[in-house]
């Protein structure tokens, strides 16, 4: 009989899991529900685990015009 298996990589964003497991093709939404509310539910367990979601802040430069930039110049 096949044997579930995981596998763990670290991301950019933190850790991924790869979780392999066999599932009848009927039923392979509902199972992958489960798992997810099951790995939803025993992060809720412990305040110090949280979901990483990858983010971006876009700086304005006057090379990258699109808001609104004030160049301070100094005297010489």
């Amino acid at each position: 009989m096949y044997q579930p298996k995981l596998y763990s990589f670290i991301d950019d964003s933190g850790v991924t899991f790869r979780l392999i497991y066999v599932v009848h093709y009927r039923k392979i939404s509902g199972v992958r529900n489960r798992i997810n509310e099951r790995i939803i539910h025993e992060f809720e367990k412990d305040d110090r685990m949280q979901f990483a979601y990858p983010t971006q802040r876009h700086i304005p430069t006057p090379e990258q015009p699109g808001f609104p930039v004030v160049m301070n110049q100094r005297k010489p």
